[in-house]
Formats: structure tokens, C-alpha cells, sequence
């Protein structure tokens, strides 16, 4: 008997195979009011729920112990330093609840180890992993950024070092967490913002999960991996930018590295020896997942905000040139309020 849809042995061998797995039944697809509630959750990430500082006795310790090696000026300073930098641990923690409790989650667990960040909230119907992003205060945050080099991944291809060591830190927590809690039935969304994109897309390829993962939302990611990385990702990755966010545009890519290179040589006599250089250090960085890219509008209007499923480099360097701002602006761009608020009033637009 032959069939349309095998028309060899091989074929028929291979439907056959396929058949018998299941199929998927929690890779979702993408949903403006999930993209939007993920952005909610990679905001609230933020929110500084691990002491700064593990007690008030470990702080009066360390200033005892500096207390000889600084004179008294310098001692002063350094405890409004601290005070300057601490937080309210109860009050960041009743923030956190009342939000998630806006958003109808309760909070199941926190992770904070070497200076990655994340929580685990449930809804009853679904579970999401959010990871907080770079703090600019945090040297451990600026370190896993600036780490570039790739290492190889278990699972095949090369991955951004530092993005790749933050996962790490806190994987074992993480599925430990996952195995033995109430929402090990339910499917898992992972989200982040800026460098917790990074690390969600990589616990999207690494992380178990008893229910499965139903997909990634990441805001305003840069890029943590080469081609081949990517090629074993079978969780649905969806990669959202805002406007002319800057920050995905790192690491630069191997046609970025490629077009620098072919400009250095025309550089009189240091020119080739400078392009040699960039292409030994440069690591063919690209991006993980399917984009969706969020256009500009007048912050103080956002109704005429839109998402398009993808947009060239020239359509994105005209919106640059057409908003007439400086560079800074696009670091504006990278913000997750931002993200936010355009992404609600999109959900609104196309649910009405």
C-alpha cells in the first residue's frame, strides 16, 4: 500500500517513528497578552528581594573589622555607603506580593546565588521563571555581561561564558525546586529582561521540567550564543525588541565583525594588521528564537504603537534617523517599562 504522505520505505520508517512520539502539548505559540504578562514578571524581578546585605551583624562586622584600616572620615563614609545602598528587605517583599497578587500569582520560591537572581510564581494554571536582569550596582552582573568568550555548550554549539556561568550558578536550585514543588504538573513559561533573557533563554535549552517548558519570552536580550547553539532549541523562544534598543545589538555578529574588518584594511599601514586582530578575537555571536519587534512611538501616546514579526537592520537604523535622537535614547528604549506599556496597549488593540 503506499501513502501520500510516505512514498518510501525510508519515509514510511520515519512516519512511523514520529507517530509514536507525542506530540507537543505545551509549546505555545506566541500571544500578545502573554508577552505582556511576561514583561510584568521580568519588571518585578527587579524588585529586590534578597538582602543586599546578609544581616545587620554581618554590616557592623565588616565595618568593625575595616575600622583600623581607615581613618574616621573614611569609616564614616563607608557606613553611609552602605546605608546609601541598602534596602528594606519586609517592604521590597510586600511590594512583590502586591503586584503578583494584581496580576492573580502568588509567589512560590525566590533564587539568588552569586549574584544571579530569580523567582517562581504560579497562577494555578501555569508556573513562570523570571530572571532579574543587570543591575548596574552589581559587579558580578557587569562581569557576566563583559565575559564574551564562548565556552562549549553540553548540548552542542558555543555559548557567551558569562551568561552561560550566571545559569549555572543557580541550575541545580532551580530544578531541584521545580522536581519537588506544587507546580511540577504545570506547563513553565521562562522570561527576562536584558542579561535574565540571556539566562532564560539558556534554562530554556538546559532547565527539566516534569510538565514541560511552553516557551521563552525575553525583552531587549542580547545575543549568548553561536548558530549551532540554537539548532538544538526545541522550546519556543520569542525574542522581543523595542525600537532601537541597543542592547541585542551585542555581542556584535559575525557580519558586524565582518564589515569592520573589511573597513579596517583600508586603513593606511595599521589597517590590516587591526582587522587580523578583530577577526582572531571576534566570536560569531547570533540571536536564539523568533523576533518580534516593537515599533516607536511618542511615549507620551502610545496607541500607535505596533509589533511587527520582523524587521531588517536598514528599517531599524531609518527609525533611528527619523526619531533624531542621540544614543542615549536607545538605551531608554532598553528600559522594561517601556516594554511594558507598549506591550499592554498592543494586547489591548488586538483583543478588543
Amino acid at each position: 500500500m503506499t501513502y501520500l504522505v510516505a512514498s518510501s520505505p525510508h519515509e514510511l520508517k520515519n512516519a512511523k517513528e514520529l507517530i509514536d512520539y507525542s506530540i507537543p502539548k505545551y509549546r505555545q505559540a506566541y500571544s500578545d497578552r502573554t508577552s505582556w504578562l511576561m514583561a510584568c514578571l521580568s519588571e518585578l524581578a527587579y524588585i529586590k528581594f534578597n538582602p543586599f546585605i546578609p544581616t545587620e551583624l554581618y554590616a557592623k562586622h565588616f565595618l568593625d573589622n575595616v575600622r583600623n584600616l581607615l581613618n574616621k572620615k573614611q569609616h564614616q563614609h563607608l557606613g553611609l555607603l552602605f546605608q546609601s545602598t541598602n534596602y528594606d528587605l519586609e517592604l521590597e517583599k510586600k511590594k512583590l506580593s502586591k503586584n503578583l497578587l494584581l496580576l492573580n500569582m502568588k509567589l512560590v520560591a525566590t533564587f539568588d546565588n552569586q549574584g544571579t537572581q530569580a523567582l517562581l510564581v504560579t497562577n494555578g494554571n501555569i508556573c513562570v521563571l523570571a530572571f532579574r536582569g543587570t543591575e548596574l550596582h552589581s559587579l558580578q552582573d557587569i562581569k557576566s555581561d563583559i565575559n564574551s568568550d564562548m565556552r562549549a555548550c553540553v548540548n552542542g554549539g558555543n555559548v557567551h561564558v558569562g551568561f552561560n556561568d550566571a545559569y549555572e550558578s543557580i541550575a541545580i536550585e532551580l530544578e531541584e525546586r521545580l522536581k519537588y514543588s506544587d507546580v511540577n504538573y504545570l506547563p513553565l513559561y521562562i522570561t527576562g529582561h536584558s542579561l535574565g533573557g540571556a539566562i532564560a533563554t539558556i534554562a530554556a535549552k538546559r532547565l527539566k521540567h516534569q510538565a514541560g517548558i511552553a516557551a521563552c519570552y525575553t525583552f531587549g536580550s542580547p545575543k549568548l550564543a553561536d548558530p549551532q547553539w540554537g539548532y538544538s532549541m526545541k522550546t519556543p523562544v520569542y525574542r522581543i525588541v523595542n525600537s532601537f534598543d541597543c542592547v541585542p545589538s551585542f555581542p556584535p555578529s559575525g557580519g558586524a565583525n565582518y564589515i569592520l574588518c573589511k573597513t579596517l584594511n583600508y586603513i593606511p599601514f595599521i589597517g590590516p594588521k587591526l582587522s587580523s586582530i578583530v577577526k582572531l578575537l571576534a566570536k560569531n555571536y547570533m540571536h536564539c528564537g523568533n523576533m518580534r519587534y516593537i515599533t516607536h512611538c511618542n511615549l507620551e501616546s502610545l496607541e500607535s504603537t505596533n509589533i511587527h514579526y520582523s524587521v531588517s537592520l536598514f528599517y531599524r537604523l531609518r527609525q533611528l534617523i527619523v526619531k533624531k535622537l542621540p544614543f542615549t535614547n536607545s538605551l531608554k528604549d532598553h528600559s522594561i517599562k517601556q516594554y511594558r506599556k507598549k506591550l499592554a496597549v498592543i494586547a489591548m488593540k488586538r483583543n478588543k
